[in-house]
């Protein structure tokens, strides 16, 4: 059954797999067993890493590797609404922990505490098509599950890794320049340390008014980088969302090849916590520029998929109103405003400007009103809570 066309005979594998794994349950005699597939090649010396991974609480530790369907890492930070498979992880960058905390993984190379599986029989519902998403989902939530990405393994049957067709990559940014502090000028630095990353336009929308630097000044900050500069009156109301449509409407293009990067200079606002002692306010917003902006491969291959991508990911369909404007409502947000999205998702309609709401917080609640969150995907710190915890930042950025 197994050299059958996969996706011919999926619950029947899955079936057969239940099975398999019920009968595993009767022979455990260890504390800890070891699943490794035959078509998974994982690194000599995984087992040792895999088990060094095990504290309390901990059920699983899986070794990585790529599907045999979409060619994506079958590691996932959630499952998908309506039975639609999951939301699939892409691999940290080189500088951030290794192992980290999943919602669940594939079983071609994986440790789990024999505890957990003498609790738990292997079953497939009616309308489930996979036992270890079911498995994974049905475990208690106080089971911790890691996965290891220092042991990623070669999968023999996988699909090679997607490519994205994305080529052209925009930039639409928002600055408040004030006069009282330097900080909308610590993110330009941040910016401008990957500018090249943006082959197409560079529009940088920045706020006017009493106590702010003047346009040519924040031009000047850019060098000799090629940036078009678009002004308006500061709204201390509207806050970035005053120049938000501004910034949509000069990347207006439906170009079925290009990806557009928002973010504002973010902190402008907190002068005395970011000028101050290294607070998680700093390492929260160099966070987002590293994760978005240092490896665009990750960010291309969730772009295949994926309408949006950011960070610091929010659901909340119990509350859509939860922005302290009071008016803003959208049922998931990236929390910060920073984000890619795929143009041609974007501007195929009227949809971006109709969602739009004039209010304070209406740029953040945008991504949650024009996307459902299955639509989106969130390449670190999804769902994250305490968001100016400096200890869940590593590495913790210092500005320069």
């Amino acid at each position: 059954m197994a050299d059958l066309p996969r996706d011919q005979q999926l619950i029947a594998v899955n079936e057969q797999m239940c099975r398999i794994y019920n009968l595993l349950r009767t022979e455990l005699t260890t504390d800890y067993v070891w699943i490794l597939e035959d078509d998974i090649v994982p690194p000599d010396d995984v087992l040792s890493r895999l088990l060094n991974s095990f504290e309390e609480h901990v059920a699983s530790v899986s070794a990585p590797y790529r599907s045999r369907f979409d060619g994506r890492y079958l590691v996932w930070s959630r499952e998908r609404a309506g039975n639609a498979g999951v939301h699939q992880l892409c691999r940290p960058l080189l500088d951030r922990p290794q192992v980290e905390e999943i919602r669940g993984s594939g079983f071609g190379c994986i440790v789990l505490r024999s505890e957990v599986l003498e609790q738990r029989p292997f079953c497939l519902p009616q309308g489930e098509t996979c036992y270890d998403v079911w498995f994974f989902r049905e475990l208690e939530p106080h089971w911790k599950r890691f996965v290891d990405w220092t042991t990623v393994c070669q999968h023999l049957h996988n699909l090679p890794q997607p490519k994205s067709e994305i080529t052209t990559r925009n930039l639409i940014y928002h600055i408040t320049p004030f006069v009282t502090n330097d900080i909308w000028l610590r993110n330009v630095r941040q910016l401008l340390k990957r500018i090249d990353l943006f082959n197409g336009k560079r529009v940088i929308a920045v706020a006017t008014g009493d106590g702010l630097i003047a346009p040519d000044q924040v031009q000047a900050a850019f060098g000799n980088h090629q940036v078009e500069i678009i002004t308006r009156p500061n709204s201390t109301q509207l806050r970035e969302n005053a120049t938000f449509l501004p910034l949509l409407e000069s990347i207006a293009d439906p170009a079925p090849h290009t990806a557009t990067f928002y973010a504002h200079a973010k902190g402008v606002g907190k002068d005395v916590c970011c000028l101050g002692p290294p607070l998680g306010s700093r390492y929260r917003r160099n966070a987002m520029y590293h994760e978005l902006l240092d490896d665009w491969s990750r960010i291309n291959e969730l772009l295949i998929d994926s309408a949006i991508v950011g960070t610091h990911r929010r659901q909340h369909n119990e509350n859509h109103q939860i922005y302290p404007d009071g008016q803003s409502t959208s049922p998931w947000h990236f929390a910060g405003t920073f984000f890619w999205f795929r143009n041609a998702d974007v501007f195929s309609t009227d949809r971006w400007r109709e969602v739009w709401q004039p209010t304070g917080w209406g740029a953040e609640a945008w991504p949650g009103r024009m996307f459902d969150f299955e639509q989106s995907a969130c390449v670190a710190y999804d769902g994250l809570e305490d968001l100016y915890n400096p200890a869940v930042y590593f590495p913790q950025i210092e500005d320069e």
